[in-house]
């Protein structure tokens, strides 16, 4: 099994479980009329799709997708930027687990079918704040920047040996 895989299947099963908490159901709600509240004041509605997790099987095709596209860049996305979600979901600190149920892992291919996107999320609202942001920059944003630089390295490598 992937390390894309098990965090996919790792998320799914999480996912359910904080769904049936009474706890992340309160504050998912909260969030959700705190922001449409905020928003509406300055003229504008909540992106309730904020609030949406991202549907492990399209990201699982979109894996599987580009594996058989371009084998060499799937292999450069499962070997650095899949561990980046993996890791922060083992380590993400957890009060309700909304947060942690929100991280992502998405991909998507560009309007001219030309560029293919990884990329690692928390969606919950307040994910800046969890400790400070501290752990959203010490497992997202900074592993997924090191993860990046590796990629564009690798897949330059690959290139100039064609």
């Amino acid at each position: 099994m992937s390390t894309a895989d098990r965090f996919f299947d790792a998320q799914e099963a999480f996912i359910a479980s904080v769904d049936s908490r009474r706890t992340a159901v309160i504050k998912r709600a909260r969030w959700k009329n705190a922001g449409a509240s905020y928003l509406a004041g300055r003229g504008r509605r909540f992106d309730a799709q904020s609030l949406v997790t991202v549907d492990t099987n399209v990201q699982k095709l979109a894996l599987q997708w580009i594996d058989g596209v371009h084998p060499v860049t799937a292999d450069v996305f499962n070997r650095f930027l899949v561990p980046v979600p993996a890791k922060a979901f083992d380590r993400w600190p957890v009060d309700t687990g909304l947060s942690k149920s929100l991280l992502a892992l998405s991909f998507s291919v560009g309007d001219n079918n030309e560029t293919f996107t990884g990329t690692v999320t928390c969606r919950a609202p307040y994910a800046y704040y969890i400790n400070k942001g501290r752990d959203v920059e010490d497992l997202i944003f900074q592993p997924g920047k090191a993860a990046s630089e590796k990629m564009a390295r690798a897949l330059a490598d690959d290139l100039a040996r064609l």
